[in-house]
């Protein structure tokens, strides 16, 4: 038996700049890998068996499909169990890590050998966040997702610096719905070079350790428009709070640990009690 984990993302920084000819999306971002993790726990079986706490993966989800996908060179038949700790639809990459994250155990433990590059060109056909998730380390990801460019050094310590909390309001957004609602705003594209000078603007700030940071999310208006509650939240906050991806989820990010309670306060009151809400780490 094997336990295999998959850990969640952010983008503190994230610019749609364009559609493609082909139709999907150009990108810039600043994506970062965090401590909270699914659970997958992966056995040889007669038969493959797929179990989760979520059933609404119970059909034909990524974690099958990558299996399935993977059945030419390991010639095996799994049980597997996936334990879902992050949630769904919110932007913080959940499904795609988890792709990824067998992806790249079955390559290992079978020996079939694949490189990274290898490995990224194949997890892309599973979705545009899973080759950040092959390399998962501090990056700018660009193009669809394929092109990955670590940010190692002292951009990922002194980030490392900063308190994160994620949190997930009671309802969700598609990566569909978000892109199809994009296709009606194209004044929310940005161009290439004002979304590198952006990001370098962020970059800057964080290395030089601001309380404030610019983060930046083209989904942000189109979510936020739907959802007030998010806008009086964002301007109540002690802190910076953005959008994490295409979906609902949302984090905040500063220096002081002692302003935790007040934030943890301020975002039950706004979304509820029993709102999602996630302290993490900088992996």
């Amino acid at each position: 038996m094997s336990i295999i984990f998959a850990n969640a993302k952010i983008n503190i920084f994230l610019a749609v700049t364009g559609v493609r000819s082909d139709g999907y999306h150009n990108l810039l971002s600043l994506t970062v890998p965090l401590s909270l993790c699914d659970k997958i726990t992966l056995l040889e079986a007669g038969e493959d068996i797929f179990r989760t706490n979520d059933a609404t993966l119970l059909g034909d989800n990524i974690v099958i499909k990558v299996v399935k996908y993977l059945k030419r060179y390991v010639g095996k038949n799994f049980s597997i169990e996936l334990e879902k700790n992050i949630p769904a639809m919110a932007g913080f990459g959940g499904g795609s890590s988890d792709g990824a994250a067998i992806l790249k155990f079955l390559n290992k433990y079978y020996e079939i050998n694949f490189s990274e590059d290898k490995l990224c060109k194949i997890a892309l056909l599973f979705g545009a966040d899973c080759p950040f998730f092959v390399k998962n380390k501090v990056a700018l990801v660009s193009g669809i997702g394929e092109k990955v460019a670590e940010l190692g050094g002292n951009f990922r310590a002194n980030l490392a610096k900063y308190n994160i909390l994620l949190f997930k309001p009671n309802f969700s957004v598609s990566t569909e719905e978000a892109y199809a609602k994009l296709r009606t705003r194209p004044e929310l594209y940005i161009s290439e070079d004002m979304a590198m000078d952006l990001v370098s603007g962020l970059i800057a700030n964080v290395n030089g350790f601001e309380q404030i940071l610019p983060l930046f999310n083209t989904f942000s208006q189109i979510v936020f428009d739907g959802h007030k509650e998010l806008v009086s939240l964002r301007e109540t906050l002690p802190c910076s709070m953005m959008l994490s991806g295409s979906g609902s989820g949302c984090f905040c990010i500063f220096q002081d640990p002692t302003l935790e309670p007040e934030i943890v306060h301020v975002v039950k009151f706004v979304l509820g009690e029993n709102v999602f809400i996630k302290k993490c780490n900088v992996l």
